[in-house]
């Protein structure tokens, strides 16, 4: 059964890795925004589902450690593993002005959330102001996305819906671009907004199907590992704190591996960033605001590594060495602190 599960987790990791990707591929082009921005709130969130459902069931049952674990484990792994076996896929190369925007609100969202787990606890305050500070920051990434696309598109080269009126009443409408491919169509001026609705629940309904098919996999894979952890008598810390964390990251891992084969290094990129800011942000948070999480002692071994990983992504992608050397460096330090935390953990 835990070979079935395993298999099982697999392939629905691939396929909702795939429809992730092109349905948020699809979005980005018929907003007109960055591909590092979709995968920045859309794909960051959709991913980071698998931790806000363990998180709030762990702040229930009276487990703070396990949700202060398995954040800083996740985003660890989204870091370590994640981009680094997308760039073994392929050599990055990313807009470093979408980087410059979105590193640096990772960096300040991991040191807060990072502060507010060193005393031990996080109160439902801390809570709400993590979360607050969180969404804040989202909100002026935002603007600070719309403001750099009305800088770069000028009036003549928008690729926003276009309308000019005919005799007939008649409209022309660029309804932008879908896989590289732009769509005009002449329609009547009630039968515009159906079109552009129509062009956008196919990509929606795939990033739906893509979340859904992660989330199920991931679920899978977390029961078939725990099966064979347990059959080899791993203790029950462990696997909580290394496979559970792998697990939960396991839909980020997917994506981020299925965005760099597919050459959409800004969606890798954002999708990491985004999952991070998520799972400190979000998870973290709203697993608080639940119930106060109480005997937080995640280590400073893992608090450390988090720290290093995270101002390692972002000398990678200034200094723009997001190569295939690098990601073996990144996966090899991910394994590297897995076997220093299991040995920790089993002493």
């Amino acid at each position: 059964m835990s070979a079935l599960y395993l298999l099982a987790g697999f392939v629905f990791l691939f396929m909702g890795g795939h429809a992730l990707v092109s349905g948020s591929v699809r979005i980005a082009n018929a907003l007109n925004v960055s591909r590092a921005f979709v995968g920045l709130v859309l794909v960051g969130i959709g991913t980071s589902a698998p931790e806000l459902a363990f998180g709030i069931g762990s702040a229930i049952t009276g487990h703070g450690d396990l949700v202060a674990g398995n954040v800083i484990g996740s985003n660890i792994v989204n870091i370590g593993l994640a981009l680094g076996l997308a760039f073994l896929v392929r050599a990055m190369v990313v807009d470093p002005d979408g980087a410059i925007k979105q590193v640096p609100a990772m960096l300040v969202v991991t040191a807060a959330g990072l502060y507010v787990v060193l005393d031990h606890e996080v109160t439902r305050v801390e809570g709400a102001v993590l979360l607050l500070f969180s969404v804040a920051l989202l909100v002026y990434l935002f603007f600070q996305e719309n403001r750099s696309t009305a800088v770069e598109s000028s009036p003549a080269e928008s690729t926003v819906t276009q309308q000019v009126q005919t005799p007939q009443a008649e409209v022309v409408t660029k309804l932008g671009e879908v896989d590289g491919v732009a769509i005009n169509t002449v329609s009547e001026p009630n039968s515009v907004n159906n079109k552009t609705w129509l062009s956008f629940a196919k990509p929606v309904g795939m990033v739906l199907f893509g979340i859904a098919m992660l989330v199920l996999g991931a679920e899978l894979l977390i029961r078939g590992a725990v099966d064979v952890a347990v059959l080899f008598g791993v203790s029950e810390s462990v696997i909580s704190l290394t496979v559970t964390a792998f697990g939960t990251g396991i839909p980020e891992l997917t994506a981020t591996i299925a965005a760099a084969y597919r050459r959409e290094f800004e969606l890798a990129l954002g999708n990491v960033v985004g999952s991070n800011i998520m799972n400190f942000g979000l998870v973290l948070s709203s697993s608080a605001l639940v119930a106060p999480l109480h005997d937080i002692h995640p280590g400073m071994l893992s608090i450390i590594a988090l720290a290093v990983f995270s101002i390692a992504l972002a000398l990678i992608f200034y200094l723009n060495k997001a190569t295939r050397l690098v990601g073996a460096l990144l996966a090899c330090a991910y394994l590297v602190y897995t076997v220093l935390t299991f040995s920790a953990l089993n002493v």
